[in-house]
């Protein structure tokens, strides 16, 4: 602790320091000779070094002095800022989280949703002061606008105000964390994952055909023919399609797929020919290239595949689900192994077991008694 501003030398953590005469506040190392700068503000210990030597002259005081008041002008600004940090309003904060998800270069999917989530909770915390965002209120949250809005899916609105918060503590613009979650989680996921394991039906399928342009098309048939991902067609290269009249494939090297897959995946003929009167105009090495730039690949968002299931009167799904369409069917297909469906169309088999592969009685019995020793009765 430091005592009285007159009492020659302190030590201060282990620390020998000796006051410099006729300068209040001001100490220098009994070791290394630096000046520090050591003062009680409410009962609090403000020391810090100003990095120049004691040499008994007046120079390094005034040079002291100098980096003195620039470290105290610095603690002060912080102290300011500080200080309006804990007056700002959650609308700010709200503006705050868009701004820096802008500059991240979200997609923009990821933004509208955020800037979703942003509208329907700054109309009840816009006015808050931060402090106010308790768990009580959170909860006093959720009733009103589940009210307000019956049957709305809070699954993005809850992740997007969990990470506001997160934020805001960790940068020190609330002491305590509120817990935000989502009370109908469970229901949510129930009713999404009804909603994602609905296939298509084959007459589904060729009524979206009907509406589609060139592109969506071939978007269309690589989804349920080869279980394409919408990021594996926009990212397909012409060096990767070898589309010989026997047997075509496209291959995979491992680094164009969230899998890591890595090999050959068979076309079907329909696949196989919309992708040879393709070729014969393409100008560029992608499949699907940018209309302005055919040197870079097409912008997912720009297929509009949501367009082509509004136009044909199906009115649900999504590209996804053509590739979810294709493992049901192939899963379920008893000519074809599960182990060969998993490698030729990219499941893991976390996935695989989850979503596709479900033995019945029929499959039970077979493993009964499948082992070769049988032992006499």
């Amino acid at each position: 602790m430091v005592e009285e501003k007159e009492k020659c030398s302190v030590t201060i953590k282990g620390q020998q320091l000796t006051k410099i005469e006729g300068r209040d506040y001001y100490y220098y190392d009994s070791s290394s000779k630096i000046i520090y700068f050591i003062r009680k503000v409410q009962n609090e210990i403000v020391k810090f070094s100003t990095g120049i030597k004691y040499d008994g002259g007046a120079s390094c005081l005034i040079k002291a002095s100098r980096i003195v008041s620039v470290k105290e002008r610095e603690k002060k600004d912080q102290k300011v800022k500080k200080a309006q940090a804990l007056v700002r309003l959650m609308g700010e904060h709200l503006d705050d989280f868009l701004i820096r998800s802008e500059k991240a270069n979200d997609k923009p999917g990821t933004l509208e949703s955020k800037r979703n989530s942003v509208k329907h909770l700054r109309e009840y915390f816009e006015g808050h002061a931060p402090d106010e965002v308790t768990d009580e209120e959170w909860i006093a949250f959720v009733k009103s606008f589940q009210e307000k809005n019956p049957g709305f899916t809070m699954f993005n609105l809850t992740k997007h105000f969990r990470s506001v918060c997160k934020f805001m503590h960790d940068n020190g613009q609330i002491k305590k964390r509120p817990k935000i979650y989502n009370p109908n989680r469970m229901k949510e996921e129930i009713k999404r994952k009804k909603k994602r394991h609905r296939p298509y039906e084959a007459s589904e399928i060729l009524l979206m055909d009907a509406v589609c342009n060139d592109d969506q098309r071939l978007a269309l048939w690589l989804g349920y023919n080869e279980a394409f991902r919408l990021d594996d067609c926009i990212k397909l290269t012409w060096d990767r399609v070898h589309l010989s009249k026997t047997g075509p494939y496209i291959e995979f090297h491992g680094d164009e797929n969230k899998t890591g897959f890595t090999g050959k995946v068979p076309l079907s003929d329909c696949s196989a020919e919309l992708l040879r009167d393709r070729r014969k105009g393409s100008p560029g090495p992608f499949v699907f290239h940018l209309v302005s730039d055919p040197m870079k690949p097409m912008l997912s968002q720009q297929i509009r595949f949501e367009d082509v299931v509004e136009r044909s009167g199906v009115k649900y799904g999504s590209h996804h689900i053509l590739r979810h369409t294709r493992l049901t069917e192939d899963f379920g297909n008893p000519d074809l192994p599960d182990t060969l469906v998993m490698k030729i169309r990219r499941v893991s088999l976390a996935v695989a077991v989850e979503h596709y592969i479900h033995p019945g009685a029929a499959d039970f019995e077979k493993f009964r008694n499948s082992g070769k020793a049988k032992r006499s009765n």
